[in-house]
């Protein structure tokens, strides 16, 4: 192995120790938290909660039962 083949190996697996310390870097980021995402969020678990609460009320089961009669 001559000189410049060495030097290029070297080149070489430096650049690549580099991108793999990046995307480790990357890969163990935590993603930024964005407000208009939580609130909507907030507002669909409310309305599902809602829904589940008519969905299972006794009331709700009642009316169903009469309109199949």
């Amino acid at each position: 192995m001559n000189v410049f083949t060495f030097i290029t190996v070297v080149v070489v697996a430096s650049l690549a120790a580099g991108l793999v310390k990046a995307w480790m870097q990357h890969r163990h980021a935590t993603p930024k938290a964005d407000p208009k995402l939580d609130q909507e969020l907030a507002e669909l678990k409310a309305r599902v909660a809602a829904l589940e609460r008519i969905v299972t009320d006794s009331e709700f089961q009642l009316k169903k039962d009469f309109e199949k009669l």
